[in-house]
């Protein structure tokens, strides 16, 4: 079962309109970079949310797994592609972990099995500017993990 904070439920009932330019710095340095610092703007979320960067990386929450994540053609409303990479601790790929994701209001509980490679591809379309939640379940040879990413677009 999927569990929202207060925090995230509110964000995504909100629907509050633009972060703006939240992409991390080129010149930023994706090991140091923090993408919870303040910002510079204010969204009505405060600065509890992700900054989308192609292959940004998550540990799930008991840190059996690392995620890539990867959108395309990029994060913003309309159709979009949402490309997972699901590796071991050791960044070794999983294949055949069945993977849950799911962001209210944008894509229903999806599952899918990552390929040989530890990839998943699931089209889904974020229908407005926002704070969209996403939530990541993770099942596979380090047992059942999950992450949450908040999306401000």
């Amino acid at each position: 079962m999927w569990r929202l904070s207060p925090t995230q439920i509110a964000c995504a009932l909100a629907l509050v309109v633009g972060c703006g330019d939240d992409q991390a710095p080129a010149e930023a340095d994706a090991a140091t970079w923090d993408p919870f610092a303040d910002h510079g703007h204010s969204d009505g979320c405060g600065d509890d949310h992700d900054h989308y960067q192609p292959g940004m990386a998550r540990t799930t929450e008991a840190g059996g797994y690392r995620l890539r994540l990867t959108v395309t053609p990029d994060l913003g409303v309309g159709d979009r592609t949402l490309i997972l990479a699901v590796r071991d601790a050791d960044g070794a790929p999983i294949e055949g972990a069945t993977v849950q994701i799911e962001v209210p209001g944008a894509i229903a509980v999806t599952d899918a099995v990552t390929d040989a490679a530890g990839e998943v591809s699931l089209p889904f379309a974020l229908p407005s500017a926002g704070v969209w939640p996403l939530q990541i379940q993770v099942d596979g040879p380090a047992g059942l993990d999950v992450a949450t990413l908040v999306w401000c677009l």
